[in-house]
């Protein structure tokens, strides 16, 4: 099993004490605080983490969703999260969820290289790549 910070906090962050806490984003179901606030964590943690973030860019969904008739809220985000965890993955990264019960989106970045992150938790939640449904023997 791999440690989860390891995969998410770059060997200079763990040297100087970092905890997984420190590049988690919590966003809420609805949407972002702010316009580009997942775009720019993912960019800055991919950067971290020695992959080329260019490609972190979520316009062309943003447009999509403009041109949506109804789009119920939290959509937008959940577009934006599919999006963003097809580009990471391409940068040998992953968009990772920690399932913590709550309404929130805790989300962090890892460097993967391609291979699946398995048996990851984070204080004592399941930790899965975006769009994996936990298995429901995990929350005991």
């Amino acid at each position: 099993m791999t440690e989860l910070a390891e995969l998410v906090l770059t060997a200079a962050e763990r040297a100087a004490g970092a905890d997984v806490d420190a590049v988690l984003l919590v966003l809420d179901w609805s949407g972002e605080d702010e316009p580009g606030q997942l775009a720019a964590f993912a960019a800055g943690r991919a950067r971290a983490l020695g992959a080329d973030p260019s490609a972190v860019d979520d316009t062309a969904v943003r447009r999509a969703a403009a041109d949506d008739p109804a789009p119920a809220r939290g959509d937008l985000l959940v577009r934006r999260l599919d999006h963003l965890s097809g580009v990471l993955t391409g940068l040998g990264c992953a968009l990772l969820t920690v399932f913590s019960g709550t309404d929130s989106y805790e989300l962090l970045i890892a460097r993967t290289d391609g291979r699946a992150p398995d048996g990851l938790t984070h204080g004592g939640c399941p930790v899965l790549p975006w769009g994996t449904e936990p298995d429901p023997a995990l929350y005991g």
